[in-house]
């Protein structure tokens, strides 16, 4: 028997890749008959935790780190996946880590002031690093 795990982060709690390993090991310990193959696949939907489901499939990921400006214009820390496949870098953005409600609080949600800036810096640095 083969059991796949695909899920999603379930947001500010659990990341798909804890997500898929916490029901793996309640299926070994309670559901799943002897010699079944469970495997875990961490999904995303580009949001939150979409680096942690790429780093958790591609074995030719690198994370890298940059200083961007975040969805109120303040510098922060952000990182980003290049991938190496067929001598060709692609590069994975995760745009709720830059302009995400995840890094305003309450009374800052603005719209009006809120910008996506530096998901392009980020690109850049990317692009910058040779990716396509």
């Amino acid at each position: 028997m083969k059991i796949v795990i695909a899920i999603d982060s379930y947001k500010g709690t659990i990341s798909s890749v804890e997500a898929a390993n916490a029901i793996k090991e309640g299926f070994e310990q309670y559901l799943t008959p002897a010699g079944a193959d469970v495997k875990i696949f961490p999904m995303a939907d580009g949001g939150e935790g979409t680096l942690d489901a790429v780093l958790a499939f591609e074995k030719n990921a690198r994370i890298y780190k940059t200083t961007a400006k975040d969805c109120l214009m303040r510098d922060s820390i952000i990182p980003f996946i290049i991938i190496k496949r067929n001598n060709s870098l692609s590069a994975v953005v995760e745009m709720a880590s830059i302009a995400g409600l995840a890094q305003m609080k309450k009374d800052e949600l603005d719209v009006m002031r809120a910008t996506t800036y530096g998901v392009g810096q980020c690109i850049k640095t990317a692009m910058d690093k040779g990716a396509k």
